[in-house]
C-alpha cells in the first residue's frame, strides 16, 4: 500500500531575500518539492527524486519569473546495490558531467572513483579515493584521495560522540610543490 504526505509550508521574514511558499509530497517512491520566492526577483524551483532499492533518478530545475531565464538544471541517476553505487550527474545546465562508482571491499573500508567533464573548457578530472574505519566502534576514519590533477588528500577524523569530533586534515599539490595543513575540534 502507497502511502503519501503533503506538507505546505510558507516562511515569512523581516528579511525580503528569504520570504517564500513551499510545497512538498512524500511518498514510499517518490519526493518532490517545489519552492516559489516572494521577493522583488521571484524565482521558481522545483526537484523530485524517484526510485526504489536498485535506482533513484532526480532532477532540479530553478526558473527566474522575471527575467524568464533556467538559472539551474540539474539531474543525476544512481544505480545502487548492496555493496556498490554507480552515479551519473549533469549539473550547471549541462555544462558538467559527472560520473562515480563507490564500491564497499568489506564492512571498514569504501573506494570509489570519480570522472568529471566540463564541457566549457572542455577539460576532464579523475580521482580515486580509499576510506577506512578504525576501532571496534568505528569512531576513528581515515581518508586518502588522489587526482590526476597533482593533488593529493589525506583526513584523519575521531568522533568522540556523535555531534563531536577532532580532525586533522592535508592537501599537497604535487605539481606546484605547495602543501596545505589543517586542524579542526567541534564540541
Amino acid at each position: 500500500m502507497l502511502t503519501s504526505l503533503i506538507l505546505c509550508n510558507v516562511s515569512l521574514s523581516n528579511r525580503n531575500d528569504y520570504n517564500h511558499a513551499q510545497l512538498n509530497m512524500l511518498s514510499e517512491r517518490a519526493r518532490i518539492s517545489t519552492i516559489v520566492g516572494l521577493f522583488a526577483n521571484p524565482i521558481l524551483s522545483f526537484s523530485a527524486v524517484f526510485g526504489n532499492d536498485f535506482w533513484r533518478f532526480g532532477f532540479e530545475l530553478t526558473l527566474d519569473l522575471v527575467n524568464r531565464i533556467i538559472t539551474k538544471a540539474n539531474t543525476v541517476l544512481s544505480l545502487i546495490t548492496e555493496d556498490t553505487t554507480t552515479t551519473f550527474s549533469i549539473d550547471k545546465k549541462a555544462s558538467l558531467f559527472t560520473a562515480s562508482y563507490y564500491q564497499r571491499l568489506h564492512s571498514k573500508t569504501v573506494c570509489g572513483a570519480e570522472a568529471k567533464y566540463i564541457l566549457s573548457d572542455k577539460s576532464n578530472s579523475f580521482s580515486i579515493g580509499k576510506r577506512h574505519l578504525f576501532g571496534d566502534d568505528d569512531l576513528i576514519q581515515a581518508l586518502l584521495s588522489v587526482s590526476n590533477g597533482g593533488s593529493m588528500r589525506v583526513l584523519f577524523q575521531h568522533h568522540w560522540t556523535l555531534k563531536s569530533f577532532f580532525t586533522i586534515a592535508g592537501e599537497r599539490l604535487l605539481n606546484h610543490s605547495s602543501q596545505r595543513f589543517g586542524l579542526a575540534v567541534e564540541l
